[in-house]
């Protein structure tokens, strides 16, 4: 990484037990130049744990081999997160940092750098705090750069941030300027749900239910999210088993269906789902 003076800034301990979070869904670790992962547990005695994820579909994880006592390091624009199936996973996770002033300060001067070089994460992640920090036209010219640079979440993020604008007109009762932003938000969707993010195929199907573009009706929701739900998205599992629980989203109710995917979602450790299962079960008596 050609850093010498590199100082850790944080240290986690994670760890995925049965009956607790199975899951930590696909992220980039925003806080860190780069991240070392230690492993603490025989990967003989788990199956899954970390993957790394280069592109926007499941197709592209990989689950590498940590023995204890491995240590892996991967940059702040790797895709990635953990899924377990089974078994117990414990690791300790590093976040560090080009300095220690930059520990000090809580600071990450090598975005800069990055951006001049015109790198779309680096990109992305100024548009993120852009967006947060509620400066929605600068967060629009860094998402669009992003997403021109082949940043596989810049769609997905520009469709949020126009969502958001629609709603905003939406309140304020204007609208030419509402059906302009949901158009926008309507299009960027779709491109993202097609190319596969799985989050963009549930937060699609979540719009498509509230029906906010007219051009895409509750009845495609269940689609997009079924796609989300076969990406191991467990929040996407959990909507589409109350899309068959009630009927909607365009599925008939099917109550075999829905105790499926809420068990999918439960044994990755979503708490909803587990309550959902219990409810259900009382309603099939």
């Amino acid at each position: 990484y050609n850093c010498p003076d590199a100082a850790v800034g944080e240290i986690l301990v994670r760890r995925y037990l049965p009956g607790e979070r199975r899951t930590h869904a696909t992220h980039f670790d925003q806080r860190a130049l780069f991240t070392a992962v230690l492993g603490l547990c025989d990967p003989d005695d788990y199956e899954g744990g970390l993957f790394l994820q280069p592109g926007a579909h499941a197709s592209t994880r990989r689950f590498p081999r940590i023995d204890v006592g491995d240590l892996l390091v991967h940059s702040f624009d790797l895709q990635h997160g953990v899924h377990l199936y089974s078994g117990v996973r414990y690791s300790l996770i590093f976040w560090l940092k080009d300095s220690m002033e930059s520990v000090v300060l809580d600071t990450r001067p090598w975005l800069d750098d990055f951006v001049a070089e015109g790198d779309p994460n680096a990109l992305h992640m100024l548009a993120s705090d852009s967006y947060h920090a509620e400066d929605y036209r600068d967060a629009l010219r860094l998402y669009k750069l992003s997403m021109r640079g082949g940043h596989f979440c810049g769609l997905h993020s520009l469709a949020v941030l126009y969502e958001e604008l629609a709603r905003e007109a939406q309140e304020a009762d204007d609208p030419e300027a509402f059906e302009i932003y949901a158009s926008q938000s309507s299009k960027y969707y779709l491109r993202s749900a097609q190319g596969g993010l799985a989050v963009a195929q549930r937060h699609f199907a979540s719009v498509c239910m509230e029906e906010l573009f007219p051009e895409h009706p509750s009845t495609d929701a269940a689609l997009w999210m079924q796609r989300a739900a076969e990406q191991l998205d467990i929040y996407a599992a959990h909507g589409l088993a109350e899309m068959f629980r009630d009927g909607v989203g365009g599925v008939a109710v099917d109550l075999g269906m829905a105790r499926f995917w809420f068990e999918r979602s439960a044994a990755a450790g979503f708490e909803e789902s587990v309550h959902a299962l219990k409810s259900l079960r009382y309603q099939e008596r």
